[in-house]
């Protein structure tokens, strides 16, 4: 199994590379590990704010609704006109029982 490159690593590999990958696995349909990949991309200094779109997508595939919702808000902040990320959070929001 892949393993991640740790934290201490993200100032040698950018957190871009972290979507990259995160998208393989996403694309894939492993999205916990697409999640994992999107976490560290994250935690690096100036996210990628689609980063927050994508971990968004990854959350509404294994059902965790509250989070998806979380992360397409996070991605509205920075796109605030962004027409898909807005379907994505109505689709969400009418998903959570």
């Amino acid at each position: 199994m892949l393993k991640v490159k740790p934290f201490r690593f993200l100032d040698k590999i950018k957190g871009e590379d972290y979507i990259f990958e995160g998208n393989k696995f996403y694309n894939a349909r492993n999205f916990p590990l697409a999640i994992e990949l999107y976490n560290i991309a994250i935690k690096g200094s100036n996210a990628n704010p689609v980063v927050y779109f994508n971990r968004g997508c990854s959350y509404m595939a294994i059902g965790s609704f509250d989070r998806a919702i979380n992360d397409f808000l996070e991605f509205l902040k920075h796109c605030p006109n962004d027409i898909e990320t807005k379907d994505q959070l109505a689709l969400a929001n009418s998903l959570i029982k």
